[in-house]
């Protein structure tokens, strides 16, 4: 009945048909439908089982298709008719489904009509292929839907029949519609592949046909951008899995990432094939993937409350991913090379995001310096792996990478538990502090003493002021002094609080002075280190509790005894920072030469207390110039190193005590400015070679003698019989008068 009143319907067409073709395309259609259906499975039983109403029903449908669309009967592809073909390729892949899930006879007349609609329009789907780990050739379109059955129906029979029915209705629609037919070869099958087990995309509450074509359009645009990876369908579908399972794997629930990063991989992938695909025996054969995948490891790790660390949205992932790839590109080493029993790009990015998580939540880095951390991270460890190795540190007994102490040193200054500061301003500092550790400090010294550096620029004691951003200047100055320092004794590395007490106890030096200069601390804590670099044991006690550092000791006195008011209506000089550092690298010198300037209580204070108390019987109108004090500072040295007691107290006449050495600077300045009247003589006086001279010639005279009140009496009358002599003829020169008093006494 079916067959007749379809042929009355439609005689012209069916019955006269073309030459050569058969004389009765209804009865050709009958006869493959019902073959078909009748073929059995390996148990000899009818695969669809459909009873003999349905089964009508489903041969109404197919013959009201073969009437509007004849050429299903009437054209060819693999030897049989289009019917034929998609008939025996939509049952076999029907075979494949469990048989407790057998699909309705509506769904079945569903899937026809849709693989016939696609066959139609796109022939060669039904064109056999090699596909996945089957050496057998199997049609195109029969893969794709043994691949949809084995993801609707997937071994484990999880999920509610209505619920899978409804996902393969919108599985079929899709794959047949929106892919095959557009995409008729094995980069369809990719496609399906792809959206089915390699996407990620959880389909519990059903098929999301938006993100498929995000990932389907991501994936072609890669392909046809780089035709190159349309040679390798089956690296291309391994590298998708890969990128899926990545994510899959990192427990990132970002559906929107995925289209992205099959993107990117693929592009980079194509742009490198060679390198990428064709790696060498024993590496990985894809090496974008290993790398996303630890990208992605460390971006989903969590810190101690479960949440993810780096707070990075899809988008901000993406680039960070995105140049990370990039890199990886570049420097394929960081995926192969090994570290620590891993790649460098995995030991980096968790060294990275573990130094991170010790940031505050609410100061946590903007994605860009996460980024740029990153790559700082992997140049300094591309250039000196040796920072990833594991060290004790300070009063930490647990073993931690180099550059991890290192950041984690940077983060907790750059972000104190105060919270003080801007954030522009502590972004600002960042980016310089991480620049100069990095580049500067661990790419020089990747070991203790790069970590000693580092230590030394943070110190809150060195002086460095950092509030209007990173000041490198200064940090070079420290950072040369300290390497003087441990490059003449490599010991102190094992000593790394060594360096950053003497910086202590220098700040505390100037500190206690109560001289408010603190532009003056960062040039102190230089020149002691320098001073300190070629005589550390004989200067720095550090057996002892506290260590003692007679430098230190030294600076103490100096900056007391320049701190220290003159007496009412007296002047004092004013000495710039410049000059503070001279006198200091004076005393520095002396201390080298004989130790006991420090090591004796306050001597160093008491010479230039009683230098500055004898200035003051000098008219303020006769202020000696800088140069005048120097030279007496170094003239008063060696008197007291030649006799010592110059350095004792002597009994004066008005009845206090006085350091000999103050009473016999406080004689000769009175003789010299209250007794020399003359206009000549206060001319002379006036310039400062001629004081000095003066001086230095006194304390010698001195310094030869026992030192008592009589001894200085006559080095007073010496000097002013010098004058009167000078004063008959001062064409002569200062130095030969006073020869040849030595002479002519």
């Amino acid at each position: 009945q079916l067959v007749l009143e379809n042929t009355a319907l439609n005689t012209q067409l069916i019955i006269e048909a073309g030459q050569g073709q058969p004389r009765h395309l209804l009865v050709t259609a009958l006869t493959q439908i019902l073959q078909a259906m009748a073929a059995t499975d390996d148990s000899g039983q009818w695969r669809p089982g459909i009873s003999t109403a349905q089964a009508e029903h489903l041969i109404d449908s197919l013959l009201d298709e073969v009437v509007q669309y004849p050429q299903w009967v009437t054209d060819k592809v693999n030897q049989d008719t289009l019917l034929a073909e998609v008939l025996d390729t939509t049952f076999l892949a029907l075979a494949g489904i469990p048989s407790e899930h057998r699909l309705s006879p509506e769904t079945i007349d569903q899937l026809i009509q849709l693989n016939l609609r696609t066959v139609a329009s796109s022939p060669l789907v039904l064109k056999k292929v090699k596909w996945g780990g089957d050496q057998h050739e199997k049609a195109i379109l029969l893969q794709a839907l043994e691949l949809v059955f084995a993801f609707t129906f997937p071994t484990d029979n999880t999920g509610t029949t209505a619920g899978r029915m409804f996902l393969l209705t919108a599985l079929l629609d899709y794959v047949t519609e929106a892919i095959l037919q557009q995409h008729p070869n094995e980069n369809g099958l990719i496609l399906v592949d792809l959206i089915l087990f390699n996407s990620g995309i959880d389909y519990s509450q059903g098929f999301n046909p938006q993100l498929a074509d995000q990932l389907v359009d991501a994936a072609l645009q890669a392909m046809a951008s780089q035709p190159a990876l349309l040679a390798k369908p089956e690296a291309v579908r391994n590298i998708l899995a890969g990128v899926a399972g990545a994510l899959d794997s990192a427990r990132l629930k970002q559906p929107a990432l995925l289209p992205r990063l099959v993107q990117l991989v693929l592009e980079n992938t194509a742009l490198n094939a060679q390198l990428i695909i064709e790696a060498g025996q024993g590496q990985p054969r894809h090496l974008l993937v290993t790398a996303l995948t630890q990208i992605l490891q460390a971006l989903a790790a969590t810190d101690d409350s479960g949440q993810w660390r780096p707070g990075i949205s899809p988008a901000q992932a993406e680039h960070l991913i995105d140049s990370l790839l990039d890199e990886v590109v570049q420097y394929p080493q960081w995926v192969t090379d090994k570290v620590n029993q891993d790649s460098l790009l995995a030991e980096v990015l968790d060294t990275t995001f573990l130094a991170l998580a010790g940031i505050p939540v609410e100061q946590r880095l903007q994605p860009g310096a996460v980024e740029q951390l990153i790559q700082l991270n992997l140049r300094t460890v591309a250039s000196s792996p040796q920072v990833l190795k594991k060290v004790k540190w300070g009063g930490d007994q647990h073993e931690k990478g180099i550059m991890l102490r290192a950041l984690e040193l940077v983060f907790a200054f750059t972000f104190p538990a105060g919270n003080t500061g801007t954030a522009t301003g502590r972004a600002f500092l960042l980016l310089g502090l991480m620049d100069y550790t990095l580049e500067v400090l661990l790419s020089r010294h990747p070991n203790k003493k790069g970590l000693i550096l580092v230590n030394l620029i943070l110190s809150e004691d060195n002086g460095i002021d950092y509030s209007g951003g990173f000041n490198e200047a200064l940090a070079n100055q420290l950072v040369d002094a300290a390497l003087l320092v441990l490059s003449e004794n490599p010991e102190l590395v094992a000593h790394e609080d060594a360096l950053q007490l003497i910086i202590r106890d220098v700040a505390s030096a100037l500190a206690a002075s109560g001289l408010e200069r603190p532009d003056l601390l960062p040039e102190l804590i230089r020149l002691t280190l320098e001073s300190t670099a070629a005589h550390l044991h004989r200067l720095f006690g550090m057996e002892e509790t506290p260590p003692r550092h007679l430098l230190v000791l030294a600076l103490e006195q100096l900056l007391k005894a320049i701190a220290q008011k003159p007496n009412e209506g007296k002047w004092k000089p004013r000495l710039s920072n410049e000059q503070i550092l001279e006198i200091a690298d004076v005393l520095f010198d002396a201390v080298l030469e004989n130790p006991r300037w420090a090591e004796a209580e306050e001597q160093i204070f008491l010479l230039l207390e009683a230098i500055f108390r004898a200035l003051e019987c000098i008219p303020p109108a006769e202020r000696l110039p800088y140069l005048v004090l120097r030279s007496i500072i170094d003239s008063a040295l060696a008197a007291a190193n030649m006799q010592r007691k110059l350095m004792a107290t002597i009994q004066t006449a008005d009845g206090p005590v006085q350091l000999r050495l103050e009473f016999s600077l406080q004689t000769l300045f009175i003789s010299l400015y209250d007794e020399n009247q003359d206009e000549e003589v206060a001319w002379q006086l006036s310039q400062g070679p001629v004081v000095s001279r003066v001086t230095d010639y006194f304390l010698m005279f001195v310094a030869a003698t026992p030192a008592n009140k009589k001894d200085i009496e006559r080095a007073r009358a010496r000097i002013s019989k010098a004058f009167l002599l000078w004063k008959k003829d001062f064409t002569q020169m200062l130095d030969d008068v006073l020869e040849n008093l030595d002479t002519n006494p």
